[in-house]
């Protein structure tokens, strides 16, 4: 029989990591089955881990995703386009409007394709109803003029009746007359800015819908090869409702691509995934163009959360020369990025995400510095813009975030802290000028770029550090599966060299074991005296300390939520009457010249206390406590390893010595116990809070609305006090099932742990047994055969290991 390699060290965690499969099959094909047959208990815990190895590695190659936020029209599909395809453009940029796509992501793919999801039909009749609505109007108002229902716009002098806004729902919700226009004038004409008359375009999109024209306007020969490509668009929507695919071997593929990504199909775009054989893309990098947050319910404000929740591994902040506002902060709170962080504040690396600031329009500044001293180039003034830009954005995020995040709660204000220096501390400031770096490659003499160098433009600059994070990421991901894999391996090994150990030992004469036996109880008396104590406070921490702690942390949470709200209730005081009482008839939210969403708002500011509680208060007491238990039983087993040593060559300590580091090796398993469940934790925090809080919030605005409230004088005084009121129902719906999801998670993190302590319940009866085996084992151990055979299977099964084997421990009190 071949005895098993060894060697003096443990098996590289380079190579477990770069082969988790092999590790993984080695368990299932050689140690599970032996397991099975010797110690069956031991056969879950170590499939759970298994599945969890699968787990990381599956993750191991996972994309850099980075996502874009800004404001409309600050450039960030601009800079995309300038890191991906140079000078080319593929991604919309101007604002085109709210009916553009979702989310444009842009991979990797050595052949240039691009994939496009478009939005159903009945979207494009929404804005059709919408602009028909406003003629409607229009027609009765030569009838009979009445403006008593029109609804002013703190933006400006249009008007909007509450007829129209109730046509305008869906992707169009919120949106002023003028904005829905220019989607119709891109549409129908291919240029937004085209004034063109309304009824005619009403017309034209009618018949684009497949109805009639009603309006008495005639076709222009110039807009029908647009009418019939919006056609096939929505009859492809409509009959299949998959993805249609576009290759750069199709004929007409880049005017196709110009057409959806920025042209008159834009509108029409539910979802748009570029495909790119860009070296940044080769990476493993995915770039995101997010719309903003809008108001609760809406598409875009959705997919912008989930993003940003759930896949950003960056988050690229676009902002103009001026720098960060509360705005900007205020869009990391609202977005998400901020309590997603909250809840790793004790462990960033379980959820990493880097924040990168990108200044934009410098190379506009810069101009402007030249006019007023032209002795220095365009190029020279840029770099200083450039220069100042950085430490001027490192401050103002520090200050903005500090203000918008401020608590009166000292614990929860260090806790925001620490997060802010987490982010400031992997912080990247980028000033760049996609518009020079474009000129510059293009060598257009009639339109030459002021810069001489690529690297003057800030450009070069941002792919090298998203190249950097890229790797880092791959660096950090096979690192975690290393650690992973290392730790899993040397549970399994720890498993099997305990049987080894038991099936070697030699049977002890019957007198002799319970002369022994007598001995180390009398030994183990006070032991046991002291560690059942422990345990039995343990077991109270779980059963009941922390549950209790937990109901506790999330009233507290309910108080410091209230005046977080109450804080953001006194920024509304200066708000329109107009946009307040929209916002009531739109059960608590309205995207207009002020965005309010009562719902999200509320819901964020009682996320944040929670995602507070788990992170740096459930999880930091139940690892604390777990490390601290699994310490104990390391320690009461040393007691008994130094009384065993201390009988000499009568007493075989090799067992319990592999006991011990079993126990050690499940411990390091709990290091990091909760860690998975961040992410699942997160996701039912937010999508419960949101539809616990929205219920109440619209239901008290339908009765304020139902009861006239939103009529006459003093209304703006009502609103505000019915928002105060909605803010106290909206805690109190949601405190009952924050303690349930908090609870909830932690009974699935303390069965984790059960699951592991499960074999160590009376860790010194199970050393002092392997040290005076029980009559049964003894019997069993006797019979040569049995021994003989076991013992050849653990042969086998450490044979098949595909790497060396460390050394076993010495039996350093005696042996056989």
């Amino acid at each position: 029989m071949s005895k098993p390699h060894e060697s003096e060290s443990v098996p590289s965690n380079a190579n477990l990591g770069n082969d988790p499969e092999k590790l993984i099959s080695w368990f299932q094909s050689d140690v599970k089955p032996f397991l099975e047959n010797i110690q069956p208990e031991k056969v879950g815990p170590l499939e759970a881990d298994a599945h969890n190895l699968e787990a990381v590695a599956q993750t191991a190659d996972q994309e850099l995703t980075v996502c874009f936020l800004g404001n409309a029209g600050v450039g960030k599909s601009t800079l995309i386009n300038s890191l991906v395809a140079g000078k080319d453009v593929i991604l919309p940029a101007g604002g085109i409007g709210p009916l553009t796509a979702q989310a444009l992501a842009v991979r990797y793919a050595p052949q240039r394709r691009f994939e496009v999801e478009y939005h159903p039909p009945q979207n494009l009749w929404q804005l059709t109803f919408a602009l028909e609505s406003v003629l409607q109007r229009e027609a009765r108002r030569d009838r009979s003029v009445s403006g008593e229902d029109e609804l002013k716009q703190e933006s400006g002098n249009e008007t909007r009746t509450e007829s129209e806004l109730g046509a305008v729902s869906g992707p169009q919700l919120g949106k002023t007359l003028e904005e829905l226009k220019r989607q119709a004038q891109l549409l129908v004409t291919g240029d937004q800015d085209q004034q063109t008359d309304l009824d005619y375009l009403v017309d034209t999109l009618r018949e684009a819908t497949a109805n009639k024209r009603i309006w008495g306007t005639t076709p222009r020969p110039e807009d029908e090869a647009r009418v019939r490509q919006i056609r096939e668009a929505l009859s492809w929507a409509s009959e299949t409702g998959k993805p249609c695919t576009f290759t750069a071997e199709d004929a007409g593929f880049q005017a196709a691509l110009g057409h959806h990504a920025s042209g008159f199909l834009a509108p029409l775009i539910k979802e748009l995934r570029v495909y790119w054989d860009s070296p940044l893309l080769s990476e493993g990098v995915t770039l995101v163009d997010l719309p903003g947050v809008g108001i609760v319910n809406d598409v875009y404000e959705a997919t912008t959360s989930k993003w940003i929740r759930e896949r950003a591994r960056a988050v690229i902040l676009v902002v103009e020369t001026r720098g960060l506002n509360a705005t900007h902060a205020e869009l990391l709170r609202s977005s998400g990025f901020l309590n997603r962080l909250l809840y790793a504040a004790d462990d960033p690396t379980a959820d990493p995400v880097v924040l990168m600031v990108v200044v934009v329009k410098g190379d506009l500044v810069a101009e402007e510095e030249y006019i007023k001293d032209r002795s220095r180039k365009k190029r020279e003034h840029f770099a200083d813009v450039r220069s100042k830009s950085i430490e001027h954005i490192r401050h103002q995020l520090r200050s903005q975030l500090e203000e918008v995040w401020a608590s009166d709660d000292v614990t929860r204000e260090r806790t925001r802290k620490g997060v802010i220096e987490t982010i400031l501390a992997g912080l990247q400031v980028h000033p760049v000028s996609a518009p020079q770096y474009r000129k510059l490659l293009e060598a257009d003499e009639d339109d030459r770029a002021f810069i001489s160098e690529s690297h003057q433009s800030g450009i070069p600059g941002l792919v090298a550090g998203l190249t950097d994070l890229a790797r880092s990421q791959r660096q950090a991901q096979a690192l975690r599966l290393r650690e992973v894999g290392g730790d899993f391996f040397q549970r399994v090994l720890a498993t099997v060299r305990v049987n080894q150990a038991k099936w070697r030992e030699e049977a002890r004469a019957s007198q002799e074991a319970e002369r022994l036996r007598s001995e180390l109880d009398e030994f183990l008396e006070p032991l046991r005296r002291e560690f059942h104590a422990r345990q039995g406070a343990f077991r109270e921490f779980l059963r009941e300390t922390l549950p209790s702690n937990i109901r506790e942390l999330v009233e507290k949470a309910k108080g410091q939520s209230s005046r977080d709200i109450e804080k953001y209730l006194n920024t509304l005081q200066d708000a329109h009457w107009a946009t307040l009482r929209a916002a009531v008839r739109k059960g608590g939210a309205f995207d207009g010249a002020r965005n309010i969403n009562l719902p999200l708002d509320f819901a964020i500011r009682f996320e944040e206390p929670i995602a507070e509680v788990w992170g740096k208060s459930v999880l930091k007491e139940i690892r604390g406590r777990t490390q601290q238990f699994a310490r104990d039983c390391v320690t009461f087993v040393d007691q008994v390893v130094e009384w065993a040593k201390k009988q000499g060559a009568r007493v075989q300590t090799q067992l319990v010595l592999a006991q011990r580091e079993e126990i050690i090796a499940d411990a390091k398993r709990l290091e990091a116990v909760g860690r998975e469940m961040v992410n699942e934790l997160r996701d039912q925090v937010k999508n419960t809070l949101i539809r616990k809080v929205e219920g109440p919030i619209r239901k008290k605005c339908e009765k304020f609305v139902k009861d006239n409230e939103d009529r006459g004088s003093g209304v703006k005084v009502r609103i505000l006090g019915l928002f105060n009121q909605l803010a106290r129902d909206a805690t109190e719906a949601a405190s009952v099932p924050a303690i349930e999801i908090l609870t909830a998670q932690f009974r699935e993190v303390e069965k984790e742990i059960l699951v592991v302590f499960e074999q160590h319940t009376d860790p010194l009866t199970s050393a002092a047994d392997s040290i005076v085996a029980s009559h049964e084992l003894r019997v069993k151990r006797s019979d040569a055969q049995k021994r003989k055979k076991v013992l050849a299977d653990v042969d086998a099964v450490l044979t098949a290991c595909p790497w060396p084997l460390p050394a076993e421990t010495s039996n350093e009190g005696g042996g056989q």
